[in-house]
Parts: structure tokens; C-alpha cells; sequence
């Protein structure tokens, strides 16, 4: 169920009915790796099954519950925006969750992309946009009175999650399951009730399971999986055991070049599962706070333990396709049906990189390039403007875009300093509203995104003080830009960048030149004659110079390299 909004600015999506609860938080909260807490509240109604919405939200993740059924079908909720300035709700109808007589609600709580690790080892960063988890609810009628929110009167205590995180799997006791309430909540005092918006995106959802088509036993006797496809998601499984027993999965995306499980390309993320039975006859289990990027799954048990069932679950945003394609040539159509499952695997709430190692990020680069095919392929739309709006929120003042969004480096500078202002990846704020308008004739994302196209073409164009771009050659250094970033590597990768083909100095000022026809056409189709005149001259200036600077007298580009030519193209 969705929210109607009012009109859009500045990045926010502003409910229509502000929220009369509260952000509490667990008093059983001890912080960011520890066991997860839950926040509960019991209450009366005179009658069930009635019309009847909850809106909820969290720092952190939540999933909720009321009277022991759980509340929707979305995962990873509320999901990942940039926290700072944009916290997404969802609404859900709830009233055949409902009875007369007493009621309970239990919302479980985990660190999700908020606290837990984000970043590599030598960059980490904890309790990024926080170190306090808590949720926002309200229950309302149907007349829109308010019937239950959260406030300081709740309770809470410890939820069966050992641990979670997003780069660290989970680990669940199910012995725990039921936890008696041992603490209380408190208002969250400093918490800004207007970054509140109404979920932006369809939810991340489960696609059909993938059953497992081979399995092997490796030299330690543990159970390796083939599921037959890369995906980003999660192992549902039974087992039947004793109490006490423990069910330990790994992840991988691929054997090496011995047939054995490889885990090297998850780098330092433990990407693992735990989960510890209670005994008493078969038990069902799904990781709820994290997800995996995986095509085997490999399996050790503890103690005296039997796995019944177990298969792949894939999960995504991208749930809606919008394209198909065959041909006579088995290796087209597979490649194709790679491209499907990477945007499927790489779009959870937010377009990343990667959807198995200790980094999965929104970089920039890769969602511009990368925008037009998706919204080809699957409905898009909505993860795409929540993707712009998130930028928006994280461009830094004087116009850089960060080099990935929602950006945990923001406001961390001492720990990851100078991570913006790369041409072609921060171009995505000009690239991604343009791809947007083109393909569902949306104009009001390319409106709300102009103000922060133009920053980012001033920014640019003021590196040099020019139309020919010199960037930084440091990391870091105000300019700096990744240039063609997938060449091959000569040195070591990645403290020293790709091998050349093309030079920073022209790659970046062909961006210019894109970001500058892009930004003239939105201020066209949004009305702004003035600054579509001045981008229109702009852009001449960055071309004309860029013939001189780069073009020899024959039509030979500088640098003689396919790249070079694709892009000057």
C-alpha cells in the first residue's frame, strides 16, 4: 500500500498526514554487532478485522509483527536512503492482523546499512549514520484516528538475531525465540520527524526459489550446494536436530580452478549464516536482516543435525520485467540472461556494484551507465528517482557528487576523506534524470534534479577554471576522477588505478561536455530559457576546445585507443 504525497523539494517525498508517534529506541540496545532487541506494545481494540493502517519506520532495519503474524511481505525495511536528511515508511493495511480483545505488536530491530560495517578494512566505518537503533509506528482507523503509537510507555527486549549485519550475514538462536520483555523504551529526542517519506520504490521482494542442481562434500566433510546461478539473496532451509545444534552456511560465487569453494571474492566479509536449533521437530529458517551475493552455498552442522530442505532465494527491486528477448544463439541469450540477473542481484533499494562483498555500494558510475538498459529491462522508475532524490540529499556544497549514494563517507571525512567529485560517476545527477525523462517522459524528476545539475557542471568546469579538465591525480584531491576504471591493472590495485588508455584530461572533459547538453536539455523541458542558453554556450566552448586539445590536424585523437574514440563519439 502507498501513501499519496504531496508535491516533491529538495529530495523529500512529504507525507500528507504528519506522524503523531514517536522514534523510540530498545533500553536493551547495547549497540552496534550486539544481539538484537525488539520493541512491544499491547493493546485493546472493541472490534477486529476493520480497516485499519500502519505506518512504521526505523533507524536501522525492522521487520514487525502483530499478534504473531507478520506485518507485509517487503524486505529490508525500511530501506536504504540517505539517512541523514531521507528516512523511508511504509504503510501497510493491517486489519485482518487485528481482533477483538487484546492485541500485540512486537517490531524486531537490526543494524542494516545504518550502524552496522560499511566500507573495506582499512576505510571501515561503524554506526555510519547512527548508533542508536529504534522505529517509528502509528496505527490508525479508518476514520484516520490515531489507535496505537510508539512512545516512551512501550517495552522491549532481546530477539533471537545474535548478530546481524549487512556484510556479516546473521546468526539466529532459536532457543531465544520468545524472549521475555526485560527493558523499556525511550524517545529518541533529537530525531527530525520531517526526513520522514513515504517508501519511494515497490519493496524488495522474493523472486521464485532456485532449487539446488548439484551438490558435492568437500574434504572436511561439509556439503557444498550448486544453485545454478548467481543471485543476490539468501538460503531458506529445514532441519530437524537436537537442541543445541548448530547449522553454519558460507557463501560463495564460484569454485576454483580445482572445483573447490572459492570465497575470495567476498574480500572481508564474513557473508555467513548460524543458525542454532531448538529441537522439537523440523524447523524453517530465512536470514531477516541481511542478504548474500551467491551461487554456492556451503553447509556445516554441529552436533546432531539433519538438512531436509534447503534452497536459494533470490531477492530484488527489480521484480517487474519489462523486456524479454530470444535468438538462435544459446551464448546471446545467455548473455542477456546475465545482464537480467545482475540488475536483478545489484538492485536491493538501492543500484550497487555488487551484491556479495564488503562493499555493495551505490557507485555512481556504475547506475549511470547502466540506467537506460534497466529501465528497458525492468521497471525502474522508482528506484531510479529514489536513487536521484538520494543524491541530491548527499551532493556536498559547493556541487560534488559522491562517488557512491546513499554515501556512508558524508559527515566521516576523517576516515574516508575527498570520496566525490569524479566525472563520469558523478554525472549520474545529470545522466540518470535525462534516462528517466527519455524513457517514462517524467519530467518532474528532471525539475527537481536541475538545481543539483547545474551545481555539478559549475563544480566541474571549476576544477580547471575551464572547458579542458585536469583532474587530481591523488585519491581524494578536489577533482579527482577514476577515468576508465576497468582497464586492466598494473600495478597494485586498488591503491593505483587501471592501466591507461584514454587520459583523465579528456575523459573528463567529454563528461563535461555530456553533463553540459544534458543539463541545457532539462532546463529546456523544465522552462529555465536563461540557464538552457547558458549551458548551450557552455557546451559549444568544451567542444570547440576539446578539438584543439585533443584532435590532431588529420582527425586522430591524442590518445589512439578505442575508449578515446568511443566517448569522443
Amino acid at each position: 500500500m502507498n501513501e499519496l504525497a504531496s508535491p516533491r523539494a529538495a529530495g523529500r517525498v512529504v507525507p500528507e498526514v504528519p506522524f503523531a508517534a514517536e522514534m523510540i529506541r530498545p533500553t536493551t540496545d547495547h549497540g552496534v554487532g550486539t544481539q538484537s532487541s525488539y520493541l512491544r506494545k499491547s493493546f485493546t481494540l472493541p472490534s477486529g478485522s476493520g480497516v485499519a493502517t500502519l505506518r512504521i519506520s526505523a533507524l536501522g532495519l525492522y521487520r514487525a509483527f502483530i499478534n504473531g503474524k507478520r506485518v507485509g511481505k517487503d524486505l529490508l525495511t525500511p530501506g536504504w536512503t540517505s539517512y541523514w536528511d531521507r528516512l523511508s515508511y511504509q504503510t501497510y493495511e493491517v486489519g485482518d492482523l487485528l481482533q477483538a480483545g487484546e492485541n500485540s505488536i512486537d517490531i524486531w530491530l537490526g543494524d542494516g546499512w545504518y550502524r552496522s560495517r560499511m566500507m573495506w578494512p582499512r576505510n571501515e566505518i561503524l554506526n555510519t549514520w547512527g548508533d542508536e537503533i529504534g522505529a517509528i509506528a502509528e496505527l490508525r482507523n479508518a476514520a484516520g484516528d490515531v489507535v496505537l503509537a510508539t512512545d516512551s510507555s512501550w517495552q522491549s527486549g532481546l530477539a533471537p538475531i545474535l548478530k546481524s549485519g549487512i556484510y556479516f550475514g546473521e546468526s539466529y538462536d532459536a532457543r531465544a525465540e520468545n524472549g521475555a520483555v526485560t527493558g523499556g523504551a525511550a524517545v529518541v529526542a533529537d530525531f527530525d520527524k520531517s526526513t520522514l517519506l513515504p517508501y519511494e520504490v515497490n519493496g524488495v521482494r522474493e523472486l521464485a526459489a532456485l532449487p539446488v542442481v548439484s551438490s558435492f562434500a568437500d574434504a572436511e566433510g561439509r556439503n557444498v550446494h550448486d544453485f545454478g546461478q548467481n543471485a543476490g539473496g539468501y538460503v531458506a532451509f529445514t532441519v530437524e536436530g537436537e537442541a543445541g545444534a548448530k547449522v553454519i552456511i558460507e557463501h560463495a560465487e564460484v569454485l576454483d580452478h580445482l572445483g573447490q569453494f572459492d570465497r575470495a571474492s567476498m574480500r572481508s566479509a564474513e557473508a555467513r549464516v548460524e543458525y542454532v536449533l531448538k529441537g522439537g521437530g523440523p524447523e524453517s529458517y530465512r536470514p531477516t536482516f541481511s542478504f548474500f551475493g551467491f551461487r554456492y552455498a556451503r553447509v556445516a552442522i554441529e552436533g546432531k543435525a539433519t538438512i531436509t530442505r534447503i534452497e536459494m532465494i533470490p531477492i530484488s527491486s527489480a521484480i517487474t520485467p519489462t523486456a524479454s528477448f530470444s535468438s538462435a544463439n544459446p551464448l546471446v541469450n545467455r548473455l542477456v540472461e546475465n545482464t537480467i540477473w545482475s540488475q536483478r542481484s545489484n538492485f536491493i533499494d538501492v543500484p550497487t556494484d555488487c551484491p556479495q562483498r564488503d562493499e555493495r555500494l551505490g557507485w555512481t558510475g556504475d547506475a549511470q551507465v547502466f540506467a537506460r538498459t534497466a529501465c528497458y529491462l525492468h521497471e525502474s522508475q522508482g528506484i531510479l528517482r529514489k536513487y536521484v532524490r538520494d543524491m541530491i540529499a548527499d551532493q556536498r556544497a559547493d556541487g560534488a557528487i559522491p562517488h557512491v549514494v546513499p554515501d556512508p563517507t558524508r559527515n566521516h571525512e576523517d576516515i574516508v576523506p575527498g570520496f566525490f567529485g569524479s566525472t563520469g560517476w558523478g554525472d549520474a545527477i545529470c545522466v540518470i534524470p535525462m534516462a528517466l525523462h527519455d524513457h517514462y517522459g517524467d519530467r518532474e524528476i528532471v525539475a527537481e534534479a536541475l538545481p543539483a545539475m547545474e551545481k555539478w557542471n559549475d563544480f566541474v568546469w571549476s576544477i580547471s577554471d575551464g572547458p579542458i579538465v585536469h583532474p587530481a591525480k591523488p585519491w581524494g584531491g578536489r577533482g579527482f576522477t577514476f577515468g576508465d576504471w576497468l582497464q586492466p591493472v598494473e600495478g597494485k590495485w586498488p591503491l593505483e588505478k587501471p592501466a591507461r588508455t584514454i587520459g583523465d584530461d579528456a575523459s573528463a572533459t567529454i563528461y563535461l561536455y555530456i553533463s553540459t547538453v544534458l543539463t541545457a536539455r532539462a532546463a529546456t523541458l523544465s522552462g529555465n530559457a536563461a540557464l538552457a542558453a547558458r549551458m548551450e554556450e557552455r557546451a559549444k566552448i568544451v567542444k570547440d576546445a576539446f578539438v584543439r586539445e585533443f584532435v590532431t590536424p588529420s582527425g586522430r585523437l591524442v590518445y589512439d585507443d578505442q575508449t578515446s574514440y568511443a566517448l569522443a563519439i
